[in-house]
């Protein structure tokens, strides 16, 4: 190996770990894959994952930017649909506070070292870009207090990233 390639290659994959592990460190992750439904259209699907959060995910909220969202319709096949309560709450102009999906689970929620997937919201998208990462919260369902936050991360980026850095490790073992 030569000289000063040992550090190249950790940097590398402690860059390629902390790309896929955004949510490292965080009690809560809520995972998406973004879909293109033509058009405008767009479709969000989460899997919701409760990582360290001892009282369980009973209550989360998914933030839409202002401005950049409209005619949002909940999508969520049974199961999950049939255990969980979810909703669209509205844009305020006032704040410019944008869309939110709301859901709140019916029976215990998501116990630690669970996650829930298919959450599914379907929207017209108003932004120039392809929509990303939306910020999250997630509530205590009896006081409304807030437990944890953080950014919603694409499904298939943590996976490619870890293939990528793996193949480049690979690559220099043959050189």
């Amino acid at each position: 190996m030569q000289k000063g390639r040992g550090w190249k290659m950790c940097i590398g994959f402690g860059v390629c770990l902390l790309a896929m592990g955004s949510s490292w460190g965080q009690t809560t992750g809520i995972d998406y894959t973004l879909t293109d439904l033509g058009g405008n259209r767009w479709q969000y699907e989460y899997e919701v994952s409760n990582f360290g959060l001892s009282e369980g995910i009973e209550l989360f909220t998914v933030y839409f930017d202002y401005g950049l969202a409209e005619n949002i319709t909940i999508d969520t096949p049974e199961p999950p649909a049939n255990g969980w309560e979810e909703l669209i709450l509205e844009e305020i102009d006032v704040i410019q506070q944008g869309f939110a999906y709301d859901a709140e689970s019916l029976a215990g929620g998501i116990a630690v070292g669970q996650s829930v997937s298919g959450f599914r919201v379907s929207f017209d998208w108003c932004g120039g870009e392809t929509p990303g990462a939306q910020y999250y919260e997630v509530y205590d369902a009896g006081t409304f207090e807030l437990q944890d936050s953080g950014y919603t991360v694409p499904e298939p980026c943590g996976v490619g990233l870890l293939v990528l850095g793996g193949l480049g490790v690979i690559r220099r073992k043959r050189e």
